[in-house]
């Protein structure tokens, strides 16, 4: 079945979508941060460094320089990630 809606319709339709993709892109970025400060990770490049947090990019009070390590690289939804090489 078909249904033709009108533009003011339609405009409301993405207009609330695009409100639950914000909230949701939102709440999965707060995740990711809290992941990237407190899950442990061991650098394959420092094999004597004790497992410790990352920390992410968006937090000032871990800022570390790049997402190369992060634990929660692959699911960030962060436009500005940074790569070292």
């Amino acid at each position: 079945m078909q249904y033709i809606l009108t533009q003011a319709e339609y405009d409301a339709l993405r207009a609330e979508q695009m409100v639950n993709l914000t909230a949701s892109k939102d709440e999965l970025q707060k995740l990711c941060t809290t992941a990237a400060k407190h899950i442990p990770v061991s650098l394959p490049w420092a094999p004597r460094r004790a497992p410790v947090p990352w920390g992410c990019i968006l937090d000032p009070a871990t800022q570390p320089v790049y997402c190369d390590e992060c634990p929660a690289q692959a699911i960030c939804p962060h436009d500005g990630k940074e790569w070292s090489q």
